[in-house]
């Protein structure tokens, strides 16, 4: 079986999706090595900027295909089709968006569904997606939802989904674990205690309110600092946040975009992670989080609740006091951490990439 996927998400400094394709499909080369997979960016940018996952049997595919004009053109008409730019057995679109194709079966990802029920919290280029997904679901043979929340989203908003959805679960981020100097010479002090946050700092992960909660924490616990890790959004004027919610900008550091290493080590060092999200279709950090021994405190939007099981406590999305009363029983109590870390590591055995790729490959084979 020739297996094409759309590598579009593996072009560039790598967040949620970017990894999670990369995880999937180097999982399904290693569960079905007698398969060829195919990888095309869908981009202006060459595919001598995709960084695949170095297996025998993957290679990329040379075509040029600038994003912009196709995705118009697929949006409003049936061409240029699939088979203009690759042969294969199936083809996944790895981020909601499968070209038309005549012959050859399709299958989507729906990673969320933020541009449906939360349009303030996503860019331009995502808001698009409200018009573009209806049609790439009609002529997608099965759409892979990451969770049971957005299989449901997606059949309440498109109906027409119904008997196509199949709810597969991601898995977390094998970041490369640092070595023990590694994680001294991160860059907060080896004893410092911090919270962290793993993930674009953006509107959806609600900023906002994990910032009135940390001055609270830091009230009460001057010692404490947090961490915001991950790139930018121009959606978010972090000082303008800083200045609303009055807070100690002496105890917060931001990192930017962090590496697999850096945030491994960030991961390795950290308290708490907090992942207070507006809106959130799986949630990696938290089982990335949950691996790496650190006690989780999430909000109860999305599909968090689904994922996290009863490893992590919850905070309402809007109300910071509970959220800081959540962060601080996990820094002042050591029974309530250990009894949450020893609950983590069990739950995130269940997500692997492994029983995600034999999901996907059992998918695909029903449909060739």
């Amino acid at each position: 079986m020739r297996i094409g996927f759309d590598g579009t998400p593996l072009l560039g400094e790598r967040t949620g999706i970017g990894w999670s394709t990369s995880d999937l499909i180097d999982a399904i080369a290693t569960e079905s090595p007698q398969d060829e997979l195919l990888i095309w960016p869908i981009s202006w940018r060459t595919a001598r900027d995709v960084d695949p996952p170095f297996r025998p049997n993957v290679r990329v595919i040379r075509r040029f295909a600038p994003a912009r004009p196709l995705r118009s053109a697929w949006e409003h008409l049936s061409f240029p089709p699939l088979e203009f730019f690759t042969r294969c057995s199936i083809f996944h679109g790895t981020n909601f968006v499968v070209p038309p194709a005549w012959h050859i079966p399709s299958v989507v990802t729906v990673h969320d569904l933020s541009f449906v029920y939360y349009p303030e919290l996503v860019d331009s280029a995502s808001a698009r997606l409200i018009h573009l997904l209806p049609g790439v679901v009609r002529r997608s043979a099965a759409v892979v939802c990451v969770s049971k929340y957005v299989q449901e989203e997606l059949e309440d908003w498109l109906p027409e989904s119904r008997g196509k959805t199949h709810v597969i679960n991601q898995a977390s981020h094998k970041r490369a674990a640092p070595t023990a100097r590694q994680i001294a010479e991160t860059s907060n002090e080896p004893h410092t205690r911090y919270i962290l946050a793993l993930g674009a700092v953006s509107p959806r992960k609600n900023i906002e309110v994990l910032l009135k909660a940390f001055r609270m924490v830091h009230a009460a616990l001057p010692d404490v600092r947090l961490v915001l890790a991950g790139p930018p959004s121009k959606m978010l004027d972090v000082d303008e946040l800083f200045h609303k919610t009055s807070s100690p900008q002496n105890a917060i550091t931001i990192t930017g975009y962090v590496d697999d290493l850096w945030a491994s080590r960030l991961l390795n060092n950290a308290s708490v992670l907090a992942f207070p999200s507006r809106y959130e279709g799986f949630g990696m950090p938290m089982l990335e989080a949950m691996e790496a021994g650190v006690p989780v405190v999430a909000s109860t939007s999305g599909s968090l609740p689904e994922i996290g099981g009863d490893a992590v406590l919850y905070a309402d999305r809007d109300a910071p006091d509970e959220l800081a009363a959540q962060i601080l029983s996990l820094l002042n109590d050591d029974s309530l951490r250990n009894t949450l870390i020893a609950r983590g590591r069990e739950r995130a055995q269940h997500y692997t990439w492994t029983r995600s790729a034999q999901d996907h490959l059992r998918l695909y084979r029903s449909l060739v």
